[in-house]
């Protein structure tokens, strides 16, 4: 737990942050730059499918920006154990980062007196990709989950 705290603490550093998505996900290409980054909260608020409000808490989530556009999120977790469950976690992360997305372009149309009903959003308003990366600093070997494999 300790470990996973500092390590937190350290990717929430806009310069290592960049660092680890271009070489893990750019080939070492120099694509995010730490100015063109920005911390947002960690924790995102959902409706489930019951209706009910659930959060999700990340470990760090930063907003890539150029010339003033949103590119896109990128989720960091770090993890010093196995997690079995991690690719669930993180489908469950993605879902509630879109949502928000969602949920704010719902209540820009709103103010604007702009209403889509079943579609929700407009043909035009497009949602930012949300990468996620998961850094793992255990010493046991994480294998595919069970539930994954294909027998």
């Amino acid at each position: 737990m300790k470990r996973d705290l500092s390590t937190k603490a350290m990717t929430r550093c806009r310069d290592i942050f960049s660092d680890i998505c271009n070489v893990n996900l750019f080939a070492d290409e120099r694509f995010l730059e730490p100015e063109q980054l920005e911390l947002i909260p960690s924790d995102t608020v959902y409706h489930d499918a019951e209706g009910q409000l659930r959060e999700h808490r990340m470990d760090v989530r930063m907003r890539h920006t150029m010339s003033n556009t949103e590119i896109a999120i990128f989720c960091l977790e770090n993890q010093s154990d196995v997690c079995r469950t991690m690719p669930v976690r993180d489908m469950g992360y993605l879902y509630s980062s879109y949502s928000e997305q969602i949920q704010k372009i719902k209540e820009q149309n709103l103010l604007k007196g702009i209403s889509y009903y079943t579609k929700e959003i407009g043909d035009s308003q497009k949602l930012k990709p949300v990468i996620s990366l998961v850094l793992y600093y255990g010493t046991d070997d994480w294998e595919v989950p069970s539930f994954v494999r294909h027998t």
